[in-house]
C-alpha cells in the first residue's frame, strides 16, 4: 500500500484509503500541501501515523484524559515518571532470576571477563524492582 502511494506522481498531505480514495487531511491545508523531496520524511510519518491510530485515535484520547483526572500528567511529570517506570507501576515488579538471566543471556564482550563477572554479582545485589529497571534498560521489556 505504502509503496503504491510513494509512487504516484502527485502526492498531497491527505490520507489515501486502500481503494485510492481520499480520506482526511493529514494537517491543515494537507490538500494543497505537495510532497517534495524535502518534506517527505514528514508526510511518511503523518501517513504512519494516521495508518496507526487514526481510527483508534479517539479512544485512545478518551482513555488518556481519563487516566490523568485519576493521575494528573503533571504529577508524573514532577515525579520524573516515565512511560517505562509506569508500565512498572502498573504491571508490578516481576520475579526476575539473575542466574536464568544469565544463562540465556549472550556476551560479546571479549577480554572483559571480570566486568561481565562484576555486573552480574551487582545485579544480584539489586532489589528486585532495580533489576526490573536494568532489564528493561537493556531489553526495551520489563519482563
Amino acid at each position: 500500500m505504502m509503496k503504491m502511494i510513494l509512487c504516484e506522481d502527485d502526492l498531497f498531505f491527505v490520507y489515501t484509503s486502500a481503494d485510492g480514495q481520499d480520506g482526511p487531511e493529514l494537517m491543515p491545508g494537507g490538500k494543497s500541501i505537495k510532497v517534495t523531496e524535502e518534506n517527505k520524511l514528514e508526510y511518511v510519518a503523518l501517513l504512519s501515523e494516521t495508518y496507526l491510530c487514526g481510527q483508534t485515535r479517539n479512544q485512545i484520547s478518551h482513555l488518556l484524559h481519563g487516566f490523568w483526572d485519576l493521575v494528573p500528567l503533571e504529577v508524573l511529570q514532577q515525579c520524573d515518571i516515565d512511560e517505562m517506570d509506569l508500565g512498572l507501576l502498573i504491571s508490578g515488579v516481576p520475579d526476575i532470576c539473575v542466574p536464568a538471566w544469565q544463562r540465556h543471556s549472550q556476551i560479546s564482550a571479549t577480554g572483559h571477563d571480570q566486568v561481565v563477572d562484576w555486573f552480574w554479582e551487582v545485579l544480584e545485589e539489586l532489589p528486585m524492582e532495580d533489576r526490573a529497571k536494568v532489564l528493561q534498560f537493556a531489553t526495551g521489556l520489563s519482563r
